[in-house]
């Protein structure tokens, strides 16, 4: 019965260690740097109590994080998506932590804390948000108590870890940003393992536009994607169509008759002013004056001739003008046996 008994029981199924690295425990606000030293040490002893001691997880060492960290220098302070990732590889680890520690109040014994874990899960690459932990009122002492039973549950309940499938982007040409659900993780040409199902993937690069698709990722596949960056449609302002040129013919002939037209009207105006005048004397017996002028007919008649030269002149080069340059145009011209007046309103 034993036997059968042993032969019949289901072995107990024995979980995969995980490995964890800690990037980075960041301690602020307005703790004093007696606080920061002994929290960052604090803290990280009690995640690895609870990692390796409790859950029999890895864990990156903080001297071993420290040197892949001086080694790259692009990661040091960087904890985007891409940077925890390429960390993550480069560590081996399935899962990057960072925490961070505030503490607010007046100086003394006792603060307001604040303590918030974030996670990065760099098989999936998933961001898998970040915990927090409040302590008011707290003790530095208080609060590593509190820590370390905010963080037993936090690794030991853990689901399990999600299907996976490969992803490979290529890009033409390479060397473009991926963005892998709006998030961007690395540069083409880009291999990884993602959380199986539907994505969306993108690629983008300075002067190219940018290259999208969705994908359906199935467990244990591999889902392979080329994207072509096409060059940048670039957006030109409204151009102008080059109209005609002004005439050189017609402003020579304007000229000419606001010239002559002007010249008509000065000698006109002069016979006017004449007209009736002269040296004359009817003493000694004449009886009429020959010297009179009699200008008058003929000083109209130059007045208007000239007037009307003038006024063509004006509107042949207004015509030019238009011509050349179409604008809103408004001419008022005015004429008369005296006087010749003309106005012209636009932009030429």
């Amino acid at each position: 019965m034993l036997v059968a008994s042993g032969a019949g029981a289901k072995p107990r199924e024995e979980r995969k260690a995980r490995r964890y690295a800690v990037r980075a425990i960041r301690v602020g606000g307005d703790a004093s740097d007696e606080d920061k030293a002994a929290l960052a040490r604090d803290v990280g002893n009690a995640v690895e109590f609870v990692i390796v001691g409790n859950n029999r997880d890895d864990l990156v060492r903080p001297d071993e994080a420290a040197r892949v960290e001086s080694a790259h220098a692009r990661l040091k302070g960087c904890l985007e998506p891409r940077c925890n990732l390429e960390f993550g590889d480069l560590t081996k680890a399935q899962r990057v932590i960072w925490i961070d520690i505030t503490r607010s109040g007046p100086p003394g014994a006792k603060a307001d804390w604040k303590v918030a874990v974030s996670q990065f899960s760099v098989d999936s690459l998933r961001d898998l948000g970040t915990s927090e932990m409040p302590c008011r009122g707290c003790s530095r002492d208080e609060l590593l108590g509190n820590f370390n039973l905010f963080l037993d549950p936090l690794f030991a309940n853990e689901p399990p870890p999600l299907p996976l499938c490969t992803l490979r982007v290529m890009s033409e040409p390479a060397g473009a940003t991926v963005l892998f659900d709006s998030v961007a993780v690395g540069e083409t040409p880009f291999v990884h393992t993602v959380a199986a199902g539907a994505h969306r993937v993108a690629a983008e690069k300075d002067d190219f536009a940018r290259a999208g698709a969705g994908i359906e990722c199935g467990a244990d596949s591999t889902e392979k994607l080329v994207l072509a960056l096409g060059p940048v449609e670039k957006t030109a302002g409204p151009t102008r169509k080059a109209g005609p040129r002004r005439s050189l013919a017609l402003e020579i002939v304007g000229g000419a008759l606001v010239a002559l037209g002007a010249a008509g009207v000065v000698a006109g105006a002069v016979d006017l002013s004449l007209d009736g005048r002269g040296a004359c004397s009817l003493s000694g017996g004449h009886t009429q004056c020959k010297e009179l002028y009699a200008t008058g007919t003929q000083g109209a008649a130059l007045v208007g001739a000239g007037a009307a030269a003038a006024v063509g002149g004006v509107i042949v080069l207004v015509l030019d003008a238009v011509r050349a340059r179409p604008r809103s145009l408004a001419v008022d011209l005015r004429a008369g046996p005296s006087a010749v007046s003309a106005s012209v309103l636009g932009r030429f």
